[in-house]
């Protein structure tokens, strides 16, 4: 489930979601719309606000790694098939991933 669905189960305003996880509106708007990429301890912040699991969470981000001839990032501009997948225990364990544009 997407965080916005998340969300609107809660009954919850972005502004809301973002204060109960302490963010900034703006930001968890962008997280919402996978513009950006949230660090590992708001995705803990927001699995529990949510009740779902971190992968839950990382589920609607579209990551990849790069395989050094790929180009990993958000929509159009990823080649599908190049990179590999990126696990949320990976996102988690503190390695950083990065999107390219």
């Amino acid at each position: 489930m997407t965080l916005r669905k998340l969300r609107k189960v809660r009954g919850e305003t972005q502004r809301q979601t973002a204060a109960a996880v302490g963010i900034t509106q703006s930001w968890y708007s962008r997280l919402e719309t996978a513009k950006a990429l949230p660090s590992r301890e708001v995705v803990v912040r927001l699995a529990a606000h949510f009740g779902v699991s971190a992968d839950g969470v990382l589920s609607q981000f579209p990551v990849s790694i790069p395989d050094g001839n790929s180009q990993a990032g958000f929509g159009k501009s990823q080649r599908r098939g190049s990179g590999s997948s990126v696990s949320a225990e990976r996102l988690i364990s503190g390695r950083s991933v990065r999107p390219t544009r």
